[in-house]
């Protein structure tokens, strides 16, 4: 008996997941060739899942000595340059959400420890500086230790959770939440299978969009990149693919992007 083959054109919702950018430490080839990939995608949903932004200057590994009058402002302006530039690529109707990482929450402890009365003003919170209203940016808190959001039974978040090798991260992550994930924080890609009795969840840790050569480290192990997730509407069906970025490039589907 020959079996039927069928292939029946699907109803996606296709959303591109970003991590780890650092402006300003990023890498700017690598940022335009993420940003030539979700063009041609033309995502639903875009999520920046943490670490967008470095915020060094007020950071408490950053000592006065280090400290460069006009650094922090010139990082907040790059990354609005970049919002302003993702808006338009994606178009008005697509949702972009940034979820917090633990670079973000440096704005909010540099304030407390050195001007606590400032802490109210919208303008110092991280919606208000980044003028994320202008941009249609939702900015998702951390509750605890990372921002996450949950799409389909997928939880793509910044969690504060990183180990030494790739892929190993995503397989905690995985054993402690019973549920697939997509990690940023590690500036590595690594993909984790587990199959339970409830069904086959995966883990995959989405790489970086920073430089991989950070004057703090002599040799790292980071890998640049982006996750390219789809997702079937009216289930939970759901497809992830990591995309690497090697030497600037994607190559996906037959299609180069530079």
């Amino acid at each position: 008996m020959k079996a039927k083959l069928k292939r029946t054109k699907a109803d996606v919702e296709r959303i591109v997941i970003i991590s780890d950018i650092h402006f300003p430490y990023h890498d700017p080839i690598a940022l335009t060739t993420a940003l030539s990939f979700i063009k041609a995608q033309k995502p639903h949903t875009v999520i920046m899942n943490g670490d967008v932004v470095d915020h060094f200057a007020i950071s408490k590994y950053c000592n006065e000595s280090e400290r460069v009058t006009g650094e922090f402002e010139v990082e907040v302006a790059l990354a609005k340059s970049f919002f302003k530039d993702l808006r338009k690529l994606v178009g008005p109707d697509a949702t972009i959400i940034w979820n917090e990482g633990n670079h973000e929450v440096r704005l909010k402890q540099y304030i407390m420890a050195n001007a606590p009365a400032l802490a109210g003003l919208e303008c110092l919170t991280m919606e208000g500086l980044y003028e994320l209203d202008e941009y249609g940016i939702i900015y998702n808190h951390a509750r605890n230790r990372g921002a996450f959001i949950n799409l389909g039974g997928v939880n793509i978040g910044h969690f504060d959770v990183v180990s030494k090798h790739s892929a190993y991260t995503a397989k905690n992550l995985v054993d402690a939440h019973h549920t697939s994930i997509v990690q940023g924080h590690t500036h590595r890609l690594g993909v984790h299978y587990k199959t339970t009795l409830n069904g086959t969840v995966k883990g995959v840790e989405g790489g970086c969009l920073c430089s991989t050569e950070p004057s703090y480290l002599d040799t790292c192990n980071w890998q640049q990149g982006l996750v390219l997730m789809e997702r079937e509407r009216g289930n939970d069906r759901y497809n992830i693919t990591e995309v690497p970025i090697i030497e600037g490039k994607i190559l996906l589907g037959g299609i180069r992007y530079e």
